[in-house]
Formats: C-alpha cells, structure tokens, sequence
C-alpha cells in the first residue's frame, strides 16, 4: 500500500486549514466592525465574499487532491 499520496494529501489539508484560519482571522475579521457603519454594508457584502472564497478554494484544492490520488492509485493498480 502506498501511503506517501495520502499522507500527502491529509498534509496539505492541514495547512490549509491552519493558513486560512490565520488569513481569516488575521485579515478579515479586523475589518471595521460592520455595526459602526451600516446595516448591510459593502464591507459586509466584503467580508462574507472573502471568508466564502476562502472556503471555496479549501473545497476546491482538497477536490483536486483526491483527483490526483484516484488517480495515482488507479495507475498504481496492474490490469488484470
């Protein structure tokens, strides 16, 4: 069994997490409270569209992964 393209994969999947968890909370959420300047602001238009491309880009990344590992492990397969 090969575990260097899984161990990869849980890898990369951890820094993800760990680097967007740092641009979230250290780029987003600093923005000025959206209470000081409105109800339903640009910025809090701004906010939620960040932190959803952040979760997109995770969803599609880790997509790619498991792509790239089906299909290591389907080349890795002899045909019968």
């Amino acid at each position: 069994m090969r575990l260097a393209p899984l161990m990869i994969m849980t890898t990369v999947a951890w820094l993800l997490i760990l680097v967007e968890s740092y641009v979230f909370f250290e780029f987003i959420v600093p923005f000025p409270p959206i209470h000081e300047v409105g109800a339903l602001t640009l910025l809090a238009l701004l906010k939620v569209g960040l932190t959803f491309g952040l979760g997109a880009a995770w969803f599609a990344i880790m997509f790619l992964l498991r792509y790239f590992y089906v299909r290591s492990r389907g080349a890795a397969r002899s045909p019968s």
